[in-house]
């Protein structure tokens, strides 16, 4: 065994900085809060049961030189320990509550700010798998990849499972959100046009501050709309060009100008059509055509 390497490790144990993260300062707390009630339950407890087994030993002539006057001395230390150990809960619950009465605000505000660093890097984590899977579509269409497989579906699972993978999302920004359920049957890849669906909400959600988001039959057209802060009349003609971002992109540094030219990309190789009509400080509306629907 190596002393040395031991001996180094724990002398720099030593001198390394310790944990004063939230979650620790949380826990301190928390200990705050019940250590008093604790350590009395515990040495009140024990220090009553043992004077209930003293009174015991002595009733029962355990110890002591049996006479009455001892038994008598027993019964009365019994029963101060019976007693002892009957309050001993309910002072506890007493302590406890007035502990936590003490340190409830400073907890609750710790745990609230716990729990929005959590959610803000879960959602971090989301936007990190979204930007890589843009990335990974954007490569696979630009090798003129053709893995697409037209079949009948029902457009309520797919918006449903699109709706569900974005939820984190909405409530992140607190957003609402509205969904009429459409009895539309087209003939599409579900793959392709459930990141089309997922690359516009996406960006619904990202320009949407109030309000929220709706999705419903316009026309015989999916429409998915925001109140967010909409787009300039200038931008629009140029929304589906790669690289494009626009005044909103210039504004919001994380816009990459890649999405909708993918979305205009996959429709035009689904055969279906995208639209956009928005007004500034309104909100957003995107229309998509699915032409290839199935005829009876």
């Amino acid at each position: 065994m190596n002393t040395d390497k031991i001996y180094a490790e724990a002398i720099a144990n030593e001198y390394a900085p310790k944990d004063h993260s939230k979650v620790v300062a949380l826990k301190k707390l928390d200990w705050k809060g019940k250590s008093k009630a604790i350590i009395f339950a515990y040495t009140f407890g024990i220090l009553m049961t043992l004077v209930l087994g003293m009174g015991m030993c002595l009733s029962m002539e355990v110890i002591g030189n049996g006479s009455t006057f001892m038994t008598v001395i027993g019964m009365m230390i019994g029963f101060i320990g019976i007693l002892g150990v009957s309050v001993n809960y309910p002072i506890y619950k007493k302590l406890l509550e007035s502990g936590k009465k003490r340190y409830a605000f400073e907890i609750m505000q710790l745990a609230k700010e716990i729990s929005e660093e959590a959610e803000q890097l879960k959602v971090c984590l989301f936007q990190i798998e979204q930007y890589v899977e843009t990335v990974l579509t954007y490569i696979h269409l630009s090798n003129n990849a053709s893995d697409y497989v037209f079949c009948s579906h029902q457009l309520d699972p797919i918006i449903k499972s699109v709706i569900h993978k974005y939820t984190p999302l909405f409530i992140h920004k607190k957003l609402t959100f509205s969904y009429q359920p459409c009895d539309l049957e087209v003939i599409t890849d579900e793959k392709w046009i459930s990141f089309v669906l997922g690359q516009i909400i996406e960006n619904a959600i990202k320009y949407t501050f109030h309000g929220g988001v709706m999705i419903c039959i316009e026309n015989e057209m999916l429409c998915i709309k925001d109140s967010g802060i909409g787009i300039n009349a200038q931008d629009i003609p140029r929304v589906f060009e790669k690289g494009f971002t626009g005044n909103n992109g210039r504004m919001n540094k994380t816009a990459t100008g890649i999405g909708l030219y993918l979305c205009a990309q996959i429709m035009k190789n689904l055969s279906h059509e995208i639209y956009i009509t928005s007004k500034v400080g309104v909100g957003t509306c995107v229309y998509l055509d699915l032409l290839q629907k199935k005829e009876n």
